[in-house]
């Protein structure tokens, strides 16, 4: 596939995370904000079961005058389901309008999810906190009792502006109902596939060329991730969705950790210029589109928390959550 200008690499080995963190990079603290005066957004995620991006726009599956209002009017997920917290806590227990043939009863529906953003001229600063949940006594993943992700992209990614990183969540990835094991299949985008099917996208690559004209217009999601440790650590990690997700060799973002009981608070940030094709510029003025993911209590790959879709502006108030400098 494509020759990643960024020496990036698909999300799987941790050993260049491990050596981030080796000469300390994910312990330098996160330079100074003045929290108390910048607004709070209490956001919920919830669990999704295998609700794909196809599963989304299938009458049958995704409920029709849902489905008739995200395509033919161009409505957003929030239009619908803003409002719907209880439908969408009982996806994890199988009983949800979701598909989900593994329920995790143990561990809740919904977590709250408090965010705020900020930025001081050079730097864009995202701080999550949420309780921590119970893993049951069999995490998934027992290296990382927990990760937070902010998935961000232009107007260039229209899914992005109308269900956030919902459109990068096909149905033939890894643990998805079309996945076959063969293929191995990550987050990708539609743009990069040549023909979609109700079962995804598979291996319909478009060229190395076609890939590289995408990221050039800016048809990709960026994402930044704290990735909690067991023994209670916090490493950065970056990356970019188009045909699969890839992870930086080299993180751009710093991260930092507090933890108050079972609170749990994680700032991430990273310069507001970016240093690569697959780094967007975070200009002031403009707007973004994306959301937010939780994988609390040990859970792993789609087992996670997610929000719907969010737009953020900066120094403006045209988005959902507003980044005002400081």
């Amino acid at each position: 596939m494509i020759a990643n200008r960024m020496n990036l690499r698909v999300l799987g080995s941790t050993t260049a995370i491990a050596a981030v963190a080796a000469i300390g990079l994910a312990a330098q603290p996160v330079h100074a904000v003045d929290w108390g005066g910048v607004d709070t957004h209490s956001i919920f995620v919830f669990h999704p079961g295998q609700a794909s991006w196809e599963w989304v726009l299938t009458p049958g599956d995704h409920r029709r005058r849902a489905v008739e209002r995200f395509r033919d009017e161009g409505r957003n997920c929030q239009y619908c389901h803003r409002h719907e917290m209880d439908l969408l806590a009982v996806i994890a227990t199988g009983d949800g309008d979701a598909p989900e043939p593994y329920p995790f009863d143990h561990r809740p529906g919904v977590v709250d999810l408090d965010v705020q953003a900020s930025h001081d001229g050079e730097r864009m600063y995202w701080r999550f906190s949420w309780d921590a949940q119970s893993d049951g006594g069999d995490p998934m993943d027992a290296d990382h009792p927990a990760r937070v992700t902010v998935f961000f992209a232009s107007d260039a990614v229209r899914e992005a502006t109308r269900a956030g990183c919902w459109g990068a969540c096909h149905d033939d990835q890894r643990g998805m109902e079309s996945d076959t094991d063969a293929l191995d299949l990550t987050m990708y985008l539609a743009a990069s596939r040549t023909q979609i099917t109700r079962s995804g996208g598979g291996e319909n690559y478009r060229s190395d060329s076609e890939l590289a004209e995408l990221i050039s217009d800016g048809h990709f999601l960026e994402y930044w991730q704290a990735r909690l440790t067991a023994d209670g650590g916090v490493l950065p990690v970056d990356g970019y969705i188009l045909e699969r997700r890839h992870e930086s060799d080299s993180p751009a973002v710093e991260v930092e950790l507090e933890e108050d009981g079972d609170r749990r608070v994680v700032t991430i940030s990273r310069a507001l210029a970016g240093d690569a094709d697959t780094r967007i510029d975070l200009e002031s003025g403009n707007t973004y589109h994306g959301g937010f993911a939780l994988h609390e209590g040990g859970t792993k790959g789609r087992f996670h928390y997610v929000s719907m879709e969010y737009s953020f502006s900066i120094d403006s108030d045209q988005g959902d959550i507003a980044v005002m400098g400081q």
